[in-house]
């Protein structure tokens, strides 16, 4: 019995050890990696670099990252150090400097015209730095910002010596001190007892010294000289383990593509060979550029004895991996002897992106929550979560310059390694544990470009293809595609005039000397490099693209000039290799419509006439000696007939007049009596540009800027269907706003799809848009519209898609009962000008793209080619119009809950954070179903987007069709009593007359605080019943009813309230006599006007524009404070008193002003406004808000900062006032 007593005894000891006990979880692997690299700046005739940023990122960047890795020694980092970056640093070392640092140590009184001119230059000069966390928080800086605009708005750029000279030569030395001092780290500034004087000067705005200028510029050099000697300590205290790429940071897998492996092999020796001399050894594993890899690169990375390299998790599906697995992702694969490791996005992007837009505290909570989730799963051991960002580009956009965010983010993956949740390691460290997982043989595609003119293809998926049995598909860290560096035709072209340089550097290697072929193979090399691609084409956007393109040919043009080898033309040409000008100006004609021509510095020179019938352009000009250079997109020839080749090529700024007119010249036209005659017959009207030239003795002088002429579209043909919209709701869901930007400003509803009509043109379909407004071209796209971007889906057979072009841009499905098989993309650049099928076939270029600015359409000629539509079949359409952003997913512009300066407002927040918030700011929507339905259509748990309906294409029916529009007429100060009126036009767009039946045409409903006062109407009767007025009448087909009605604010109005307007429409839209159809539209604005608040000190009350306000808590009292040398108060009935929106949980303080969202955390020294970082307290460092008896003390300075009230403390008469002064 005992011994049945003691097996029942041990049995339930022992049962939960191997009951269902599971496996416990190992410490995380987790690898923390900076991608360090520069392109090659250097213009090597001029042996001078023309852009500064390997000393800027230097000075600021280069050296803080692995000193940073110094004070955290158990979290072992790993680094790449791209070759070019290396080399460069070096060649600083020697002596040699860019221009920036040239006229940096020029002194005021000595700088030229032209120094003075560029340092003021936008973009390119000393304003080339963060705006929002330098140059509007110091205050010098400011000043300077805004005094260089006042001028720019003074004088043209033809007046430079009076633009220039407005400047003072304190004014020039303090830019020169502010825009490199600020190039330093802040910690680094304010450890330095030299340098930290000279902060506390630019925040009080007190003038610098030549001397103290010269102290800043030589700490930077200092600071470079440290850089390499940090990074090679660490790594010999095996701290830090560090890489390099192939030397010029070439795209490697686009280099055996194009069957040039032989030249990634020259690229790799050479990056062996630096990294040897700076290192003492040779790297274990290298950083592919832009982590683009494919099968046959990984097997030369192999043959260099390259351990390991880094991809993305978005390329696991290459492998046939899923990437949706959190175990499959989150191990390291090897591939021909390479081991390949994944990077998450989720806290790569976070850091490079997110994060700087939150508080230290959220990022840092995300961080931990990321990692300590996947570490529950890491029972094998070998999980490893891979973190890989750019080590130098994130930092600015950061508050203190990200080091907050730094220290705290390695201060939380040292404490998580000592709990042992996680063990941060450098690849290396993990491949002595670990292994790689094999991958299975499978079909793998890469691009097939040995021996292939790429030169006239437009798009990435009509680049030639090979599909073969392998294991890593073609991709880089951008996407599963090389798409960002080949595939648009400036990218093509650019390829095709590196295939033949290096093709006639090998017709004639072996007559050239040695130390001549080393000399052209670093031309080569540095050609290959992967950022000029990057920045060709409209995908990307350096803001100085014409200096990349320059490079890159004078590279080209240096191979040319060493073999022996005439220069061809089109390397001095001033365009991009496509033929698109540097430069251009536009010109929109009209038939038989005279249109002045102006001249460079905007004096006119002639006018030029169109003549549709005799299809004719005819410009009269003041001088018989002028030539019309035309170019028409036929040829790449850079000269005139007349002109003297130039011998150099020029860095300088456009035009270049000694080199090129600025464009490509196809042929030329010479006057007879001043008149120049261009025939239009056989030209593509879509792309002709002319430039009015002067030649005399073979030099050129250039009169224009090449002008673009926009010829006008004639719209007709047999109209095929037509769509309309209610005007006024392009808000998405009804709650979008516009970004808070000032060049959104006054623009009318710049998204308002409100007609749509498509006609068979023969050879043609021409589609027209009518916008709410156009808003003009403010960005200069060259399509003639800067604001939209409209996709168009057509199903006009069976099959097709539901998923957009790309579904991260309007982050939206189509309706799966008619998917698409055509798609049209139309927006100002040349992503905008995009057809796509539903095989994924590609056209771009091929539609002809024009606005009518008086009209507010945009008109699309679409080939016949392309799309077509059978008569048997009924055509279903689906349009969305967005917000067009150049650098956004999918090129739509984000939508955030609160609008910042360039992210529209208004989402939901459970949608946003779930991932399925629509990008839609308009669509045409069916009968029974709203907008606000429709674009709420998503589940947020399931996370399933929402679904937006196609419409049948076909005319409409012989009925009315009302829309309307509004126009506030409102001061921007709206005080008590004051009076504004609402203008409402009601427009029949219909094909049938309207009549007065039964119920309202018109509803509007009134907000409180408003009282009408006068009603007018062209025949519509009103009646007022409370907050409702009725208006009954008829409108005929295409007229218009106007409606005028004159109101007045309340004596008791608050501030900053938000007033509501709602209308109804109603109409006959189904042809049975009663008003089935409607449509509501909606608008606010908030009151303002000026307030005065005083606030006594030791007093629990406020006095607002003279009338005292008591606390509702009456044991608090004004104050100031010594730990803030401010005041502090009840925030609670301060913001009360100036209408702010009021909440504090005890932790977190929120406040809505207006449209501004302002979130604070007690302790901090920051807060987000419109979800930006600020400081709590510009330029004080030190001031946190905290908690005292359950009483919030909070800086009243910290308010009027956020949202821009004037305030000061009278210390006589013992008062903080604060001011709003609208």
């Amino acid at each position: 019995m005992k011994k049945v007593l003691a097996v029942l005894v041990l049995i339930l000891i022992l049962t939960p050890f191997f009951a269902g006990c599971a496996p416990k979880a190992k410490p995380l692997n987790v690898i923390v990696m900076f991608h360090n690299h520069q392109p090659f700046y250097k213009d090597p005739e001029s042996n001078t670099y023309i852009l500064p940023w390997v000393r800027l990122h230097g000075a600021k960047d280069y050296y803080r990252m692995p000193y940073l890795s110094s004070q955290f020694k158990d979290i072992h980092i790993t680094y790449d150090l791209s070759g070019s970056l290396i080399d460069q640093i070096k060649d600083y070392l020697s002596g040699v400097e860019d221009k920036y640092h040239i006229v940096s140590r020029v002194d005021p009184d000595k700088l030229t015209i032209d120094q003075k001119f560029f340092m003021l230059s936008i973009p390119g000069g000393f304003f080339d730095i963060n705006w929002d966390h330098i140059i509007k928080k110091v205050p010098l800086y400011t000043d300077l910002l805004n005094k260089r605009q006042d001028i720019f708005k003074q004088y043209s750029i033809e007046d430079k010596d009076k633009l220039v000279n407005a400047y003072s030569s304190q004014d020039y030395l303090n830019l020169q001190t502010l825009f490199n001092l600020f190039w330093l780290d802040v910690n680094y500034i304010k450890s330095d007892p030299e340098l930290a004087p000279l902060l506390d000067k630019a925040y009080k705005k007190e003038n610098f010294t030549i001397e103290e200028r010269n102290l800043v510029l030589r700490k930077q050099m200092e600071i470079m000289s440290m850089i390499l000697p940090e990074y090679k300590k660490l790594m010999d205290e095996k701290l830090i383990e560090i890489v390099s790429t192939p030397f010029a940071h070439p795209i490697s897998p686009l280099l055996v593509d194009f069957g040039l492996s032989t030249e990634l092999k020259e690229q790799l020796d050479a990056s062996n060979k630096l990294f040897n001399e700076t290192f003492g050894s040779t790297p274990a594993g290298i950083w592919a550029s832009e982590c683009a890899l494919n099968d046959d690169v990984l097997k030369i990375f192999s043959e260099f004895n390259l351990k390991w390299t880094i991809s993305d998790i978005d390329n696991l599906p290459q492998l046939g991996i899923d990437k949706n697995d959190p175990i499959k992702a989150h191990l390291p694969y090897t591939i021909n002897g390479v081991t390949v490791f994944f990077r998450d996005k989720y806290l790569s992007d976070g850091i490079s992106f997110r994060y700087s837009g939150k508080s230290v505290n959220e990022a840092i909570t995300d961080v931990e929550t990321t990692l300590t989730n996947l570490q529950k799963l890491n029972t094998a051991g070998d999980l490893v979560y891979t973190i890989a960002l750019d080590g130098e580009n994130a930092w600015e956009y950061y508050e203190n310059d990200g080091n907050d965010f730094l220290n705290a983010f390695y201060g939380k993956l040292s404490e998580l390694q000592k709990k042992g949740i996680i063990k941060v390691v450098t690849p290396s460290e993990y491949l002595s544990k670990f292994k790689g997982h094999e991958v299975t043989l499978h079909k793998v595609s890469a691009l097939y470009l040995e021996n292939k003119d790429i030169s006239n293809i437009n798009s990435y998926s009509n680049l030639p293809k090979r599909e073969y049995d392998g294991y890593f598909g073609e991709s880089s860290w951008v996407n599963p595609t090389l798409d960002t560096w080949i595939g648009e035709p400036q990218e093509n072209i650019a390829w095709m005039w590196l295939i033949d340089a290096y093709k006639k550097y090998k017709e004639k290697e072996n007559s050239l000397s040695l130390s001549i072929q080393t000399e052209v193979r670093r031309d080569l090399m540095i050609a290959e490099g992967s950022d000029w691609f990057w920045w060709y084409g409209s995908d990307q956007s350096s803001g100085n693209d014409p200096a990349f393109d320059r490079l890159y040919k004078i590279h080209l043009g240096e191979i040319y000039k060493k073999i022996g080898s005439d220069i061809p033309d089109y390397l001095y040409g001033n365009y991009f290799p496509d033929g698109e000008p540097y430069v251009s100006t536009e010109i929109s004609l009209k038939d038989d419509e005279v249109v002045s021509v102006s001249n460079l510095s905007n004096m006119k020179i002639g006018e030029m006439v169109y003549s549709k019938k005799k299809n004719l352009l005819t410009l009269k000009l003041n001088s018989q000696d002028f030539i019309v250079a035309v170019y028409n997109g036929k040829s790449l020839n850079s000269f005139l007939s007349e002109q003297t080749k130039p011998r150099n090529f020029n860095m300088s700024n456009f035009p270049y007049t000694n080199e090129s007119i600025g464009m490509p010249v196809d042929f030329e036209i010479y006057g007879k009596d001043s008149v120049y005659s261009l025939d239009l017959n056989g030209l593509n009207l879509n792309k002709l540009y002319i430039v009015i030239v002067g030649v005399k003795n073979g030099n050129i002088k250039v009169e224009t800027q090449p002008i673009k002429l926009k010829f006008p579209l004639n719209i007709g043909g047999t109209l095929i269907g037509e769509l309309y919209d209610q005007a006024n709701d392009d808000s998405g869901p009804g709650t979008y706003t516009y970004p808070l930007n000032d060049v959104f400003k006054n623009k009318g509803h710049l998204f308002d799809l409100i007609s749509f009509k498509m006609y068979d043109a023969g050879e043609n379909y021409i589609l027209q848009y009518e916008m709410g407004s156009i808003g003009g071209n403010p960005w200069n796209g060259p399509n003639g519209f800067s604001f939209q971007i409209i996709e168009t889906y057509f199903d006009v057979i069976d099959g097709g898609m539901t998923e957009p072009i790309d579904v991260n841009g309007p982050n939206a499905l189509l309706d799966d009962k008619h998917p698409w098989d055509v798609a049209i993309r139309i927006a100002g650049w040349s992503y905008g000008n995009y057809i796509q099928n539903s095989k994924g076939e590609v056209a771009q270029g091929e539609l002809g793209i024009s606005v009518d600015n008086e009209k507010n359409t945009i008109n699309v000629v679409v080939p016949k080619k392309y799309l077509s539509i059978n008569s048997n079949y009924t055509p279903y359409v689906c349009i969305i119009s967005g917000s067009q952003d150049g650098y956004g997913a999918g090129y739509f512009r984000a939508i955030t809950q609160t609008a910042s300066e360039w992210t529209c407002g208004g989402g939901d927040p459970e949608a946003l954070n779930a991932g399925v918030l629509p990008k839609v700011m308009d669509i045409f929507t069916p009968k029974d179903k709203t907008q606000k339905e429709i674009l709420t259509s998503y589940d947020v748990n399931s996370k399933k987007l929402a679904i937006i309906p196609m419409l049948p294409l076909e005319k409409a029916k012989e009925v009315p069709n009302l829309i309307s529009s509004y126009k506030l007429n409102i001061g921007e100060i709206t005080p008590p009593n004051s009076e504004f009126s609402l203008d409402i036009q009601i427009k029949n767009i219909g094909k049938g007359d309207q009549d007065d039946l039964e119920g309202n045409e018109l509803t509007l409903y009134i907000p409180d605080f408003v009282k009408v006062r006068k009603i007018e109407t062209s025949s519509f009767k009103s009646v007022i019943n409370g907050k409702v007025i009725a208006f009954n009448g008829s409108v005929k087909k295409g007229e218009v009813e106007k409606v005028k009605i004159t109101f007045g604010l309340a004596s008791n109005v608050p501030n900053a309230y938000k007033e509501n307007f709602k209308g109804i429409l109603s109409f006959n839209g189904d042809g049975l006599g009663k008003n089935s159809t409607s449509s509501a539209f909606e608008f606010y604005f908030y009151t303002s006007y000026k307030l005065e608040i005083c606030l006594p000190f030791d007093k629990n009350y406020l006095v607002r524009n003279g009338s005292n306000i008591q606390f509702k808590n009456a044991n608090i009292k004004t104050e100031f404070s010594e730990r803030f040398n401010d005041a502090t108060t009840s925030l609670e009935d301060l913001c009360n008193a100036l209408g702010i929106s009021y909440s504090f949980d005890g932790n977190k303080l929120t406040l809505v002003f207006m449209d501004n969202k302002y979130e604070h955390w007690v302790g901090q020294n920051k807060a987000l406004l419109n979800g930006s970082a600020i400081p709590l307290v510009q330029g004080e460092q030190n001031i946190r808000s905290y908690v005292e008896n359950g009483i919030l003390k909070f800086p009243i300075k910290a308010l009027a900062y956020a949202f821009k009230f004037k305030y000061n403390i009278d210390s006589v008469n013992k008062t903080a006032n604060l001011y709003y002064l609208p």
